[in-house]
């Protein structure tokens, strides 16, 4: 009997093994799976490799999260101010403002000889409450504990043998501005309205705390806070606008509300992320924004 309690362990502690064993392998090739299909990671790849270009010369840099990548023309931009713009947006924003911070230091690292002299940063905050600034994520969108996987065994195997398994970072290229080349494969799915409740008390808090970022690395800079336009019925008091407005003001940093579009065929997969034709017309309308604040400017 004893022999074979022992016999029972030991097939037990095996088993307990093998499966730790499979595990571990999974975690691994899990890592690698995402880590070749990340579209942060395609995103951050290009813009170093734009960043590092010696060929032109870059004025402007457009900063924020994935609403801008695919919501802003830095081409479109660079050609109505007659200076280089680049979009160097991260998807969620960097999810955190330690992640983003890196991101911007290891930027400037790489382009010295560049002396930016104005600065745009759009966010979805202002219609994402409550801001996530303690996100457990890393700059490509995985959660920093990597003893937990992406997707689970069984969600792999059924997006594999459905055919859900997309390759998003194979068709996210990016130009020398980083703009977006095509958006045939990005656009996928419905777009559907979004209802939240804005914490504005918390919003506040959120952007006094990227102002001072943004201050930190770019001292004389014009920087300007853009609130973007989206597909919700979502907006912000008048109240809160000149709350942030006047506390920016301590960072010398412009507020621009953005025009609203409201079709949903100028959107792509996303209340926040505008298509091509979208694109266009942001760019078109924040040109205009801005030419007026420059022409204003003494």
């Amino acid at each position: 009997m004893l022999y074979t309690d022992k016999g029972k362990r030991k097939v037990f502690n095996l088993f307990i093994l093998l499966i730790l064993f499979i595990y571990i392998v999974y975690l691994f090739l899990d890592n690698q799976i995402y880590l070749n299909n990340s579209l942060e990671k395609s995103l951050v790849s290009s813009h170093k490799t734009n960043i590092e270009n010696k060929n032109i010369q870059y004025k402007g840099l457009i900063l924020g999260g994935s609403n801008s990548a695919f919501g802003i023309s830095a081409k479109n931009i660079s050609q109505n101010f007659g200076i280089n713009f680049i979009n160097v947006s991260l998807s969620g924003e960097g999810y955190n403002l330690k992640n983003y911070d890196h991101f911007i230091q290891a930027l400037l690292k790489k382009n010295i000889e560049n002396n930016f002299d104005y600065v745009l940063y759009s966010s979805i905050k202002f219609f994402n409450s409550p801001p996530h600034n303690n996100s457990k994520k890393n700059l490509y969108g995985r959660h920093s504990n990597i003893l937990f996987p992406s997707e689970s065994i069984l969600q792999r195997i059924y997006s594999q043998f459905t055919g859900t398994a997309l390759n998003l970072s194979n068709s996210f290229e990016l130009d020398k501005y980083g703009d977006i080349k095509e958006y045939n494969n990005l656009c996928t799915g419905e777009v559907e309205k979004i209802d939240l409740v804005i914490r504005e008390d918390l919003l506040l808090n959120y952007f006094t705390q990227r102002a001072a970022m943004l201050r930190k690395y770019f001292n004389n800079q014009r920087i300007f806070f853009l609130i973007p336009p989206t597909f919700t019925d979502l907006s912000l008091s008048k109240e809160f606008k000149q709350k942030l407005i006047l506390e920016l003001r301590n960072f010398d940093i412009n507020v621009i509300e953005e025009k609203r579009i409201n079709e949903i065929k100028f959107y792509c997969n996303s209340p926040y992320h505008l298509n091509k034709i979208g694109r266009k017309i942001r760019t078109e309308n924040l040109n205009m924004d801005l030419n007026k604040i420059f022409n204003k400017a003494p």
